[in-house]
């Protein structure tokens, strides 16, 4: 349905910009919606937001940060960060899905990309990255897998390293049945996990209490909420930790 809705905006795309790879057209309905041009211009949207997010944590006219995106897909927004950071700093992608991985890896050149499971952990050594930042990763993660990824993040963080997370909070309430919103009202995470664990219609609802109780030990520096369109991720609240 997508690709009949979207093909001639599609094919005018590809001619305005022959050159701009695009990802095969499943992986853009999996990830985010077969519009070639949202998925370039919302990305770079997401990856400038996310570079004004960054400045005021870190350094970023200090050349060779380390910044991961964990879970990029697709590579939405990561692809576009090389040039948006003016070739500074060192980008990584990491995501489960090893197609993915592929066509990032023989696509975008100027990024690393390793495939990651379902479970932790990274490839990656202790204290490696100065910043790591997750779009829409959580969102689709069971209640176990919340706690251990969260600690797996802290050990590749760097000390005073940098974590930007989007979940699926308040603004959300009307999406829940009844039963669901009263679980999450008592500050419990909510999951609907009648499909695979990551896959995108499995679906994680996460309270302010719950995600504090998640980051009991790490520095909270900032909740956007999603409900007053304060968030990098539209509906989504936007979580800024600090490793301590």
């Amino acid at each position: 349905f997508q690709q009949v809705k979207n093909h001639n905006r599609n094919r005018q795309f590809k001619k305005q910009f022959p050159s701009f790879a695009l990802p095969p057209d499943y992986f853009l309905y999996e990830t985010f919606t077969l519009d070639y041009r949202e998925y370039m211009y919302q990305g770079k949207c997401n990856a400038e937001e996310l570079i004004d997010t960054m400045k005021p944590l870190t350094d970023l006219s200090i050349p060779g940060k380390r910044i991961l995106d964990w879970g990029c897909g697709p590579a939405r927004v990561v692809r576009h960060l090389p040039e948006l950071l003016l070739r500074q700093h060192l980008i990584y992608g990491t995501d489960y899905n090893p197609e993915y991985i592929n066509w990032c890896s023989k696509n975008l050149h100027e990024i690393s990309f390793t495939t990651n499971n379902l479970y932790p952990p990274l490839v990656f050594d202790d204290n490696y990255f100065d910043i790591i930042y997750s779009i829409s990763i959580l969102t689709h993660l069971s209640e176990k897998n919340h706690t251990e990824w969260i600690n797996e993040i802290k050990r590749v963080l760097k000390p005073s390293g940098i974590f930007i997370v989007t979940t699926q909070g308040s603004a959300y309430k009307d999406k829940m049945l009844a039963k669901e919103l009263a679980e999450f009202e008592k500050g419990n995470i909510v999951t609907r996990d009648f499909l695979k664990e990551g896959h995108r219609i499995y679906s994680a609802f996460q309270p302010e209490a719950f995600m504090k109780k998640v980051f009991k030990d790490l520095e909270i520096i900032d909740h956007q909420k999603g409900e007053d369109g304060s968030s990098i991720h539209g509906k989504q609240d936007t979580w800024i930790v600090r490793k301590r």
